[in-house]
């Protein structure tokens, strides 16, 4: 009987030890599948696009005069359009290093009204929106990212026309001669996929004069940074204005604004 009870102990316990190592390895193999994946998924890359890789002489600008039909920073690729036929004129995306924050009128339109780029750099972005043709231009990507953030400020042509009118064109300032007036200025952002699918858009008022309280109207000044990450994974951007004030279906607001310090992980 002895004899029995041990040959049945000792079955057991190989039994057991059988099933301790085979559960062991298990744990094992299931740790080693956690980290190989944690590896692979920590593979994206912050990328900013400020401008300064992009060669200017002092107080200068490009819109795309030259007929290459936009231009790259940090590897993103930023549209414009420019003819002189029949006349001499641009839209889309260009770029500066104009301080000039005081000087109205168009002659002016390369300036941020924030006098520098984001915390007092060179480069900075400039867009016109071609509000009579309202053709795209874009920010396009090597590949789709997800995007972070930007920084906007208004063009000193633009912010100046808001402030003060325009007596040339019989433009008033915003909130008219009462201060009472409900005006604004604001800009939008616009993703898309790598198939062209819409995926959300980003709006930012410039200008705001829809309180109640008139002190509170504002015409921004500073560079503000602005959350794109509501666009999602996009492979292209398309950014265009609007304003109050318009007439005959044409917005009187010069259609500018300035960005810098794009951010997206790809």
């Amino acid at each position: 009987m002895k004899r029995n009870v041990l040959f049945i102990s000792l079955i057991m316990f190989l039994f057991v030890g059988i099933i301790s190592c085979e559960k062991e390895e298990s744990e094992e193999d299931t740790t080693t599948d956690s980290t190989s994946s944690d590896s692979n998924t920590d593979q994206s890359t912050t990328k900013n696009v400020d401008f300064e890789d992009l060669s200017l002489s002092a107080e200068s600008s490009w819109n795309g005069s030259d007929g290459s039909g936009g231009f790259v920073s940090g590897e993103v690729t930023f549209d414009t359009y420019y003819t002189t036929s029949p006349d001499t004129f641009w839209h889309g995306f260009a770029y500066s290093n104009t301080t000039d924050d005081t000087t109205a009128g168009i002659s002016n339109w390369a300036s941020a009204y924030a006098a520098s780029g984001v915390s007092g750099s060179d480069n900075y972005g400039v867009f016109y929106y071609d509000a009579f043709g309202d053709s795209a231009m874009y920010i396009s990507f090597n590949a789709e990212v997800t995007m972070k953030s930007v920084f906007v400020t208004n063009n000193t042509y633009a912010a100046l026309v808001m402030k003060d009118g325009d007596a040339t064109f019989g433009i008033e300032p915003f909130g008219g001669t009462s201060g009472d007036e409900q005006d604004w200025y604001k800009a939008a952002f616009y993703g898309y996929k790598a198939d062209g699918t819409f995926t959300d858009s980003v709006v930012h008022y410039l200008a705001d004069y829809r309180f109640s309280d008139n002190s509170k109207d504002y015409i921004q000044k500073e560079w503000e940074q602005i959350d794109l990450s509501p666009l999602g994974k996009v492979k292209k951007i398309k950014a265009k204005v609007f304003s109050s004030d318009v007439s005959s279906g044409y917005m009187n607001t010069p259609a500018y604004f300035c960005i810098d310090n794009l951010t997206f992980e790809e």
